[in-house]
Formats: structure tokens, sequence, C-alpha cells
């Protein structure tokens, strides 16, 4: 009867792993801080927002949700990208829509929410 559990276990364990979500990288990368500035130049982010794109993870020090991690993202023209992500807090674990628009100048990227306000992000110096 054990084998019999540990072999339903282990189908188990390898159906869950299979079926697991798979991680995709962000399309920009580093630092960036929260500015509606127009200047061309990256900004000083010491009193900003920011949020870090590292990877397939996306950390925000403003908001309530901290960490994300992007599911999937698709081209949406040359310069914006549909992304599904994900979160976890102690009590919510969602998912959740954003549009990424990279902006002509390569040092400013807009994330447009599916509800709320886009958020305008410079890079940090």
């Amino acid at each position: 009867m054990t084998a019999t559990i540990k072999l339903a276990a282990g189908a188990l364990a390898t159906l869950l792993l299979a079926s697991a979500a798979q991680a995709a990288s962000y399309p920009v990368q580093g630092r960036w801080g929260e500015s509606a500035s127009t200047d061309k130049n990256p900004v000083d982010c010491a009193r900003l927002r920011t949020v870090d794109f590292q990877g397939e993870r996306r950390f925000d020090s403003g908001g309530s949700v901290r960490d994300f991690r992007a599911i999937s993202v698709q081209p949406e023209g040359s310069s914006a990208f549909r992304v599904v992500e994900e979160f976890r807090t102690g009590q919510v674990n969602a998912r959740n829509h954003v549009t990424i628009r990279v902006k002509t100048d390569p040092d400013r990227v807009e994330i447009d929410p599916a509800k709320g306000a886009s958020v305008r992000l410079r890079k940090c110096k």
C-alpha cells in the first residue's frame, strides 16, 4: 500500500510541476523612478517611487503590492508589450494585466494597468 501511495504522490507532483506557470522576462530592465519630467537624462531616484525590473520580477516601492512576476509578455506593435503578471500577498494570490510602453527616449517607459492611472517612469541615475 505505501508503494502505491508513493507512486501516486510522485505522479501528482510531476503533474503539478508540469502545469506550473512559466515565467517570462519584462521588456525593460533596471531601476526606474516615477517622474513626469520632460528632461532627457536619467533621474535621481533617491526620493521617488521606484520600479525595479529584474528579469522575470518587478519590485515596486509604492502601492500595496511590492513584488510581481511576469507570466507572459506579448509585443503589441514596435514599442508596447502586454504583460500578464502574478502577485502573492499573505491573503491574495492574483494576476494583473498591464501594458508597458517604451517611449522614443530610451530613458522613459510607462506602465498602463488595465484599471487605474498609468505610471510614467524614467531611468534612475
